[in-house]
């Protein structure tokens, strides 16, 4: 298998669903699979991600991105890795498609898209840009560190993927969801 595409997910019914849509032509073009690993929703989120994978796993949420990503990670069986959030949504996924169906894979061991976060609640077009590397080739020492704001431990050479998701996760002018973030992370970092 090429691609293994991991998530890990709670109360994530908003925009999952969107997210998993966005996911299915990178999914039929490549030899690759979608693992969803569910960390205590008490939403739709599940019924929402067994509609599109037999892949869910259910764990008990540990207080511990890098933890809960490596078990998402211990379920690839692809040849590589790529990691998002149920309020990411591909907007743009052909250089994806293509990066893994000409031999440019071949020459790199992760790779990095643009991600647009969006930051207004009243336009869905107010971004701000960054890149991410998302993409990585599993390799024995590759895995995710830290408890809050995880990363990826993994080896160059780093290749450019032209693709694009929308987050949705930092809305600044959205007072609940920054607070639910706030407390959260907290609450990590007191544990830590």
């Amino acid at each position: 298998m090429l691609l293994s595409i991991g998530m890990m997910v709670r109360n994530e019914e908003k925009y999952l669903e969107r997210c998993l849509r966005s996911l299915q032509p990178i999914l039929e073009s490549l030899d690759s699979e979608l693992i969803i690993v569910d960390t205590g929703s008490t939403d739709g989120t599940i019924e929402i991600a067994r509609r599109f994978t037999d892949r869910v796993y259910c764990y008990e949420w540990t207080h511990d991105f890098g933890a809960m990503r490596n078990i998402v990670l211990s379920y690839a069986k692809g040849d590589w890795f790529f990691f998002l959030d149920a309020d990411e949504i591909i907007d743009d996924y052909e250089d994806i498609i293509a990066f893994f169906t000409t031999d440019r894979h071949q020459r790199a061991n992760a790779a990095c898209f643009l991600l647009k976060n969006v930051m207004s609640q009243d336009d869905e077009h107010n971004y701000m840009y960054c890149y991410l590397t998302r993409f990585f080739r599993i390799v024995e020492s590759f895995r995710f560190e830290g408890a809050i704001h995880e990363q990826p431990v993994y080896r160059g050479p780093v290749a450019h993927i032209k693709a694009s998701a929308v987050h949705y996760g930092y809305i600044n002018d959205d007072p609940e969801l920054m607070e639910y973030k706030y407390r959260r992370n907290v609450a990590i970092l007191k544990r830590s």
